[in-house]
């Protein structure tokens, strides 16, 4: 079992700056897409496409130059084969992720209209480009690599975790409650290894619409890839299932691993 939480001080400078952080790189990703607004949707793509990896170096850099101190993030989790089961309680949090969505859509006065359909639609690659992998690696590389790294080095873990799922699920668009669900299994994983390797592959299932758009494979399920704009539509029962036995099959071995110190002991 984890160790009990011992205090920690509680400064502000820390928090301010784990906090504040994705917020403002999230306005200097979208920047480049305002000054284009009105063009041609693949310029729109591509200014997005260069507003995130710009803004996500800026971030990295100006967090090694002024932010808080604190134990950096690595690359590789401490054995490979874990890629695989942090791939499998992904794919179960982004099941059980939307439908915690629809839930939060229940709560809503009303439905979001659907948005007016672009004259020209942008090529899909470069939507699977820009969503399902260069957006979701920023967002990994800043909530991870900044903001929790920074709260983690000055406070209690699970006070650093519930910052961190609350700052990355504040900048994605989309129901608040989805993005919490979906990104505590990442910040979880990281609080543990510090690896960004294993935090993103546990986050890459829930951003691959666009990719399975893109081959024709998507699942075709009510509530999950399959929605209307008039009624909110809950996934099948069986489905839901699936992605609780999806979870449970990916974070076993974690457990395991995890029962003792709260962080792998890496240099």
């Amino acid at each position: 079992m984890d160790a009990p939480d011992e205090p920690h001080p509680m400064p502000l400078r820390p928090l301010l700056w784990g906090l504040l952080l994705p917020p403002v790189w999230l306005s200097f990703s979208l920047a480049p897409a305002a000054l284009v607004q009105g063009s041609w949707p693949q310029h729109m793509v591509l200014a997005l496409l260069g507003g995130f990896m710009g803004a996500t170096a800026l971030a990295l850099f100006l967090d090694r130059k002024m932010g808080p101190p604190g134990h950096g993030p690595l690359v590789a989790p401490p054995v490979w084969w874990w890629i695989a089961p942090a791939i499998l309680a992904g794919l179960g949090t982004s099941i059980l992720g939307s439908e915690a969505g629809n839930v939060m859509l229940t709560w809503s006065d009303s439905l979001a209209a659907a948005p007016e359909p672009l004259p020209v639609m942008p090529p899909k690659w470069q939507l699977a480009l820009l969503w399902s992998l260069v957006n979701p690696v920023c967002i990994a590389l800043v909530l991870h690599g900044v903001t929790q790294r920074t709260l983690a080095g000055s406070y209690r873990p699970r006070t650093a975790m519930l910052g961190s799922i609350i700052a990355g699920a504040a900048v994605i668009p989309g129901p608040f409650l989805q993005w919490a669900a979906i990104l505590a299994l990442p910040v979880w994983l990281y609080r543990h290894t510090r690896s960004l390797a294993l935090a993103l592959a546990a986050f890459l299932p829930s951003a691959q619409g666009y990719l399975l758009d893109l081959f024709g494979l998507g699942p075709g399920v009510p509530g999950f890839d399959v929605t209307r704009s008039d009624q909110v539509l809950f996934q099948p029962i069986w489905f839901d299932l699936l992605g609780a036995a999806l979870l449970a099959v990916g974070v076993f071995p974690f457990l395991r691993a995890f029962h003792g110190p709260p962080e792998v002991d890496r240099p």
